[in-house]
């Protein structure tokens, strides 16, 4: 794992209940990693 200073930067998480996404981003709006995931419904994920 390679570590570079970017400043900086944001995360946006969208959880729902079948899906989860993410976005990590510096302030500058350059998207640096994205991730999907199921969802994020305690209910609905058992």
């Amino acid at each position: 794992m390679s570590t570079v200073d970017h400043g900086a930067c944001v995360i946006g998480v969208d959880a729902g209940g079948t899906r989860t996404r993410a976005v990590l981003a510096t302030t500058g709006g350059e998207v640096l990693g994205r991730g999907e995931s199921g969802g994020a419904n305690p209910r609905s994920s058992g």
